[in-house]
């Protein structure tokens, strides 16, 4: 336990993990204003997208008692949760997590902007391919460890491809 405590001492210092929800509001505005001034309201869409798929990482740490910080955004795509390590299992259900909140956001999106959730599904079914740093690498990688959270994870990466399918072909049957 004192190796753990070694490890994790930096990460704690930062505050709460590092970052609160105020700096979750200020990089999603700065990553927002961005995107929609490049790519109008697809670009909008897609932080949409990307805001529900780092929240889906952030409750699943939440549920599983995982320590983990709010999202923070980057300027041009992407965002991250930073999180203590935790067993594979549990990691491959984090991972699995956030492609399915944001698949889930894109159907919400679908009416609205279906360029937009079109994008995001492509962005969520990217994020499976299993290449690390890739949430599809963690996934594959808490196979290897058979439990309730394992299997959890396969079947939430399974349901999302039918999510993001039916955005797709949405768009492409207009």
């Amino acid at each position: 336990m004192p190796g753990i405590a070694r490890l994790a001492g930096p990460i704690l210092k930062m505050g709460k993990m590092g970052w609160g929800w105020g700096k979750t509001l200020k990089t999603l505005g700065i990553s927002a204003a961005l995107h929609w001034g490049i790519w109008g309201t697809v670009g909008l869409a897609v932080v949409v997208g990307i805001f529900f798929h780092e929240l889906g990482h952030y409750v699943a740490c939440r549920l599983l008692g995982v320590p983990a910080s709010a999202p923070v955004f980057l300027p041009l795509g992407g965002a991250f949760v930073e999180h203590l390590p935790t067993t594979p299992d549990s990691e491959a259900l984090i991972a699995a997590a956030g492609p399915f909140s944001g698949a889930l956001a894109g159907l919400l999106l679908l009416p609205i902007v279906p360029h937009g959730a079109a994008w995001n599904a492509i962005l969520q079914l990217a994020n499976l391919i299993p290449i690390p740093p890739l949430d599809g690498s963690k996934v594959l990688r808490g196979l290897r460890y058979p439990s309730l959270h394992s299997l959890s994870a396969l079947g939430l990466a399974a349901l999302t491809v039918p999510l993001c399918a039916v955005q797709i072909l949405a768009l492409v049957h207009r």
